[in-house]
């Protein structure tokens, strides 16, 4: 990733290990799921060579909360209910912010060149006084959903999510997909939640609608999760799909998206109002398609009358920019962490220099 502008200098602030460490360490799959890009962060700038050791040396300042990690314990271990889940997380962010506010960085600006990761699709709004506390603080979200009212383009930075199996972010598997080719047997391909509880709330009865559309389609995958397809059995029937869907959930964005790109498989997203990471560097319709809600009806036909020759240059483009999307371990150039402090960098210089300097 080249960059003409200075690289942010980033303080990480040394809060006690419950808010971050201690957590990480007791439960692993906070570090491997997909919502493992508050550890990642943490863990990659501790050892980065953009991390400074003197606060007054900062342009920017990397508050390590696991906040998501937290919330998971209670939501999904102790299964604790939504209202009581939330008001202990909302408890763990104002105690961690009593930390910060010990050094007086966060005065300074009113938390403006401060960094949180909130690495699910409900972005801050897991601390529940966020709005009053943590305003016009810097976000790295998966959440680029431009009518979300706790997401702003022009501050925050969207951010792949995390895919910490090495099989797919691994450079040596990947270019064996380049190198032999697997024989491409399905059009499409889809696994996940189709037929919600919830209704039509839930895809805003997007899935369902496709499951109705690829009904007579044998040569299309679109069905629950198998427990007899494990991971391996997952990045497989990609590998051998032509296009992986990826239509919204209960919000746009899904990690599959970046699994697509990992296995040489043009993603198709079915979800309005988007915004994906890194837009600035990358030209996302030479490789994707983005189909609008209300056309879904048309996916069928748009997919089978592609030529060959137009798939084969999405791949390739693919095969340019894929990285963009991994968190190599450890961190590379051209992979999303360094992406990322880019994207940091430049909307540091732009806030700073224009009109809307509210938020540096």
């Amino acid at each position: 990733v080249k960059l003409t502008l200075p690289w942010p200098k980033i303080y990480i602030y040394d809060l006690p290990g419950r808010f971050n460490r201690d957590m990480a360490k007791k439960y692993k799959r906070c570090a491997t799921d997909q919502y493992g890009t508050e550890v990642f962060f943490h863990e990659a700038l501790l050892v980065s060579e953009l991390r400074v050791k003197t606060p007054e040396d900062a342009t920017m300042f990397f508050v390590p909360i696991y906040g998501e990690c937290y919330l998971w314990q209670f939501e999904m271990l102790k299964h604790e209910s939504r209202v009581k889940s939330y008001e202990v997380t909302n408890t763990f962010f104002l105690e961690a912010l009593d930390e910060v506010k010990k050094l007086p960085f966060w005065n300074r600006t009113d938390g403006r060149d401060h960094i949180f990761v909130f690495p699910g699709a409900r972005g801050p709004t897991i601390f529940s006084d966020w709005q009053m506390h943590i305003r016009n603080s810097v976000y790295l979200t998966p959440e680029g959903d431009r009518k979300a009212f706790y997401f702003n383009t022009w501050k925050d930075v969207v951010i792949p999510g995390l895919e910490a199996d090495q099989q797919f972010w691994g450079e040596e598997s990947r270019q064996e997909l380049v190198t032999n080719p697997p024989h491409r047997r399905y059009i499409a391909y889809f696994r996940g939640t189709i037929f919600h509880r919830e209704g039509n709330a839930y895809s805003r009865g997007l899935r369902p609608r496709l499951h109705a559309l690829f009904q007579n389609q044998s040569d299309i995958i679109y069905g629950t999760k198998q427990k007899d397809c494990d991971r391996k059995c997952y990045r497989q029937e990609m590998t051998e799909s032509v296009f992986c869907l990826n239509p919204l959930g209960w919000t746009p964005w899904t990690l599959r998206f970046y699994q697509a790109v990992m296995t040489r498989c043009i993603p198709i997203l079915i979800a309005d109002d988007i915004e994906f990471p890194f837009e600035s560097e990358i030209d996302y319709s030479q490789f994707a398609l983005k189909i609008a809600e209300k056309d879904v009806d048309n996916i069928v036909q748009l997919m089978r009358g592609m030529p060959e020759s137009e798939r084969e240059q999405k791949r390739q483009y693919m095969d340019k920019i894929w990285k963009i999307f991994t968190y190599q371990r450890p961190p590379m150039g051209d992979d999303a962490f360094y992406a990322t402090m880019k994207e940091l960098a430049r909307k540091h210089r732009v806030f700073k220099t224009s009109a809307l300097h509210e938020w540096l």
